[in-house]
């Protein structure tokens, strides 16, 4: 018998059924998902899955969040058992029991799996205790002593399993030099996804895909349904990764992948069409051609954002259509200039102030002093409940202002101006008046960028500017705050 079935044979049968069904809800799902019937982030809007995993933890008396801080040692054996059955399929258990971690590792902890490269110990300690101090200082990838062939491996087993650190940016940062060792990892590992939260197969899986390109390793078939474009509140692969990935993909299957990818992938609707766009330049594909002007025409009628690089991506396709030879658009890179997170409205100067006055507004839908939006107190609707920075990028002599706010939201304006040029919403970047879907593509994936630059000085708070007559006028359209803790549970 398995550790399964020994804690199914101990449980009362109410709990049991509980657990199944849980463990139903949840692969249900995961099917809708995998056959494309499901977006990444839809299961929460009718919440069955979550439902039924909270009432089975519910039972034994677990499922606050409050229930992480408890030690191990305070389990009841029912209640490890419910944790045991909740841990054989990648059940997001781990905000609300007091094994952290994704399945993956709460198996291990258990005792259920052997140890990964993570659990050996180096110096005393486990290896994801290394990994996880040198992301509590900002440090780059730590030294644990593993050679090179396994330092991937190392770092998508923190992901997957829901260690502590910062695994996803190391493995972005070794990928041009260490994907030649870890090709045959990368198709093991692509082909067993499937359970995991919707961030760790988008990230992970263009990062797997990008390491089967490199090390010219083939694409497994059965990983086809996870080619990465865009995806929910996230910024969009960058263009070269997933022309190269389609590259990597053998013709006759790179039709359909690419397909399917596109209708598939949620995000804002240029950024799917720019990136299906230049794979097209670079290998011309009827077939995907076709699809691509009826997917244009058919996202214009759904959204009025980035309609105008809708329409110019829809010319390009129908001058390719006509037999135009067409270049890949230049992409824009924005460089970061200067970083603030201001905790009081004297740090800002009266351009700054009026800026953030403005972006609030909007955000809201209601008038209020640009105060109000700096303060921490979370339960106050007015608030940015502390998650507030303003940004400067530059891109050639463009340089732009950005409030960046509410976990996925954003204004834009011309640099030292109230003349507010875009906006973002849900990690979809909008320009007013922009037909180029290359700068709102830069501007989302600078909005993913955590490892900003060092913060630079901002103007004080000084004589007020004068700011333009009528820049200021507020939206009617409101935009609803999306609350810390839903977005928590729509990333599974």
């Amino acid at each position: 018998m398995t550790a399964y079935d020994d804690a199914r044979a101990r449980l009362p049968t109410d709990v049991v059924a509980l657990c199944d069904k849980a463990i139903t809800e949840f692969k249900a799902y995961w099917a809708l998902r995998a056959a494309g019937q499901a977006k990444g982030s839809e299961y929460p809007k009718s919440r069955a899955a979550y439902i039924a995993m909270e009432k089975a933890l519910e039972q034994v008396e677990l499922g606050s969040q409050d229930d992480q801080l408890r030690p191990m040692s305070s389990l009841t054996s029912e209640q490890r058992d419910v944790i045991t059955l909740l841990s054989e399929d990648d059940i997001p258990i781990d905000s609300l029991v007091p094994l952290a971690g994704c399945a993956r590792r709460r198996r291990r902890t258990l005792g259920i799996d052997p140890p990964s490269l993570l659990e050996e110990l180096v110096d005393g300690k486990p290896r994801w205790e290394i990994y996880k101090q040198a992301a509590e200082l900002n440090e780059q990838e730590p030294d644990t002593g593993l050679p090179d062939e396994q330092r991937i491996e190392a770092l998508v087993e923190g992901v997957l399993g829901g260690y502590p650190g910062k695994y996803q940016t190391q493995l972005e940062r070794i990928l041009d030099t260490h994907s030649k060792y870890a090709g045959a990892f990368a198709a093991r590992t692509l082909t067993s996804l499937g359970q995991e939260g919707w961030y760790q197969l988008y990230s992970l899986g263009a990062t797997l895909f990008t390491v089967l390109a490199r090390s010219k390793t083939p694409i497994p078939q059965e990983a086809d349904w996870l080619f990465p474009i865009t995806a929910h509140m996230y910024p969009p692969i960058p263009i070269p990764r997933v022309v190269e990935h389609a590259l990597a993909l053998p013709l006759g299957r790179r039709e359909r992948v690419l397909i399917d990818a596109m209708w598939r992938s949620e995000g804002a609707y240029s950024s799917v069409l720019a990136a299906i766009v230049a794979v097209l330049v670079t290998q011309p594909m009827e077939a995907v051609l076709d699809e691509a002007l009826r997917y244009a025409v058919t996202k214009k009628k759904e959204t009025k954002d980035s309609k105008a690089s809708l329409i110019a991506l829809e010319k390009q396709l129908l001058a390719m259509k006509k037999g135009a030879a067409l270049k890949v658009p230049k992409r824009i890179v924005l460089k970061l200039e200067s970083v603030l997170r201001p905790k009081t409205i004297d740090e800002l100067d009266a351009i700054r102030q009026e800026q953030l006055r403005i972006a609030g507004d909007r955000w809201e839908g209601v008038a209020r002093p640009a105060a109000r939006r700096l303060a921490t107190d979370e339960s106050d609707d007015s608030s940015f409940g502390g998650n507030c920075e303003w940004r400067v990028f530059s891109h050639g002599k463009r340089r732009i202002d950005a409030w960046l706010y509410g976990v996925d939201s954003g204004t834009y304006f011309t640099a030292g101006t109230v003349e507010r040029i875009g906006e973002m919403i849900q990690r979809s970047v909008r320009m007013e008046n922009e037909d180029d879907a290359s700068l709102e593509q830069a501007l989302e994936a600078a909005a993913g960028a955590k490892d900003a630059a060092a913060t630079k000085a901002v103007p004080k708070r000084g004589k007020r500017n004068e700011v333009a007559a009528g820049a200021t006028r507020r939206s009617g359209t409101t935009e609803k705050k999306a609350t810390a803790k839903a977005k928590k549970r729509g990333k599974s």
